[in-house]
């Protein structure tokens, strides 16, 4: 359940600044630049950027690609959330706390303040515009790089918990396991995406037909 001491009331504050710009080189070229940075009150500030490009082949037929960086900061609820489960383990009743990583229990145990997930990506592909018919294809892939999840659940040792009573953390003895939430793994994503568009006139109005295919696979990295 929640324990009176879990309430409380959380926050942050960020401010951010974007730059974005489209240059047309040639009547065939276009190339795009953004960049961003943010800065947050928890854990700091990060800088990405994008740059996009198309090159028109022909009328009908263009090439285009992209590269950027990304980011996603850890909720409030994830940097703060607590709660305790009681539950069976080895037909003993256990007391299991999630508890916010920078709890110092939590800490004992080895979670750290979580950083944002980081992300670098590359897509490349082409566009056909026939008559009636639009079709892109695209290819992408995707490196996310701190991912964060839910720690397995750790057991205190009768030395953490001597330690924790010797820092003045109330309580201790009534939790037996604890897990938080921590920046836990890598992920390599690549997929790709096929949209086809057909318009047509039907029943006096306009119509338009629209058929998208997406593959797409990812692997844990470490």
């Amino acid at each position: 359940g929640f324990k009176p001491s879990a309430a409380g009331k959380f926050s942050r504050q960020n401010y951010a600044v974007y730059l974005d710009t489209e240059l047309q080189f040639t009547d065939e070229f276009l190339m795009g630049y953004a960049l961003r940075f943010e800065d947050y009150s928890s854990f700091g500030n990060t800088t990405n950027y994008k740059v996009t490009a198309q090159y028109a082949v022909t009328d009908d037929f263009s090439l285009r690609a992209s590269t950027n960086s990304g980011f996603r900061a850890p909720s409030v609820g994830q940097a703060n959330y607590s709660n305790v489960q009681t539950s069976l383990d080895g037909g003993v009743l256990v007391d299991s706390a999630l508890l916010p990583p920078t709890n110092p229990v939590a800490v004992q145990l080895g979670a750290t303040e979580l950083t944002p997930e980081e992300s670098e990506s590359y897509a490349f592909g082409a566009v056909w515009a026939l008559d009636d018919i639009n079709i892109t294809v695209d290819y992408y892939n995707i490196e996310v790089t701190d991912r964060i999840s839910q720690s397995e659940r750790r057991t205190l040792t009768a030395a953490d918990k001597a330690a924790l009573e010797a820092a003045g953390v109330p309580n201790v003895d009534s939790i037996q396991q604890a897990s938080f939430f921590t920046n836990d793994f890598d992920t390599t994503t690549q997929g790709v995406d096929v949209v086809a568009t057909y318009s047509t006139s039907l029943f006096d109005g306009e119509t338009m037909f629209n058929l998208a295919y997406n593959w797409n696979e990812t692997e844990v990295d470490k």
